[in-house]
C-alpha cells in the first residue's frame, strides 16, 4: 500500500540521519541472564518438534531468572520476566509453574507474571502489553509460541521478522519458543 509506505517515510529523514564511527571496545564481554542461552539484552529462538518440552522449558527460564534461581542454569543477570502466553489454559499454565517453582527449590504457590492471550493475535495485544511492561517493569519475556503469533505464514521473512522486530523493541531481552507444525516429518527445519 502506498500510502502506508509514503507514511512510514516521515519517520526517516535522510538529511538527519547518518552513519557514526565506532571505536572497538576490546574489554567488552556478552553478558547473559541464563548463561549461556539467555543473552542480555538480546533475543534467543528455542525451536523444536510439538511435544518437545519447550514450554516447560520456557518458563523454567523464566521463573530462574525472575527469581535468580540458578539450580538448572547460572543466573548472571535477576529480571522481571513475563510469560506470554499464547496457547495454554490458565490451570495448564499454573500447574507447570507450581511444579517448575518445587523443582527449583520455591515455594510452589510463588507467582510468576503471565500475559493470557489465547485467540488474540500479537498484534491485537500489543497495547495492552506495552502498557503490562511500562506498569510492572517487566524486562524479560518468554513468548509462548511463534506459531500462535497470527503474524501470517512464518515461512516467509516479513512475518517473522515483524514479530521479532517487535519482541526485541519491547523487551530488552527475550526467549521465543517455536515449532515445527503438527505431522511436518522434516525434522531440523525450522
Amino acid at each position: 500500500n502506498l500510502r502506508e509506505f509514503a507514511g512510514g517515510l516521515s519517520e526517516y529523514d535522510s538529511d538527519t540521519i547518518t552513519s557514526e564511527l565506532v571505536s572497538g571496545d576490546p574489554d567488552w564481554v556478552p553478558t547473559f541472564l541464563a548463561y549461556p542461552y539467555i543473552l542480555d539484552g538480546g533475543m534467543t529462538l528455542m525451536p523444536g518438534d510439538p511435544g518437545s518440552t519447550k514450554s516447560s522449558t520456557g518458563i523454567a527460564l523464566a521463573i530462574s531468572v525472575d527469581a535468580g534461581v540458578d539450580k538448572l542454569w547460572p543466573i548472571e543477570i535477576v529480571k522481571p520476566a513475563l510469560l506470554i502466553n499464547m496457547e495454554r489454559s490458565k490451570q495448564s499454565i499454573a500447574g507447570r509453574i507450581g511444579h517448575i517453582n518445587q523443582a527449583l527449590g520455591l515455594e510452589g504457590n510463588r507467582p510468576l507474571e503471565v500475559f493470557h492471550t489465547q485467540g488474540k493475535t500479537l498484534l491485537q495485544v500489543e497495547a495492552t502489553l506495552r502498557r503490562i511492561i511500562a506498569e510492572k517493569g517487566i524486562t524479560f519475556a518468554v513468548l509462548d509460541s511463534l506459531s500462535r503469533t497470527g503474524m501470517g505464514d512464518l515461512n516467509a521473512n516479513e512475518p517473522a521478522n515483524a514479530i521479532m522486530d517487535m519482541m526485541t523493541e519491547l523487551f530488552d531481552s527475550s526467549l521465543v519458543l517455536a515449532h515445527s507444525p503438527k505431522g511436518d516429518d522434516k525434522k531440523g527445519t525450522y
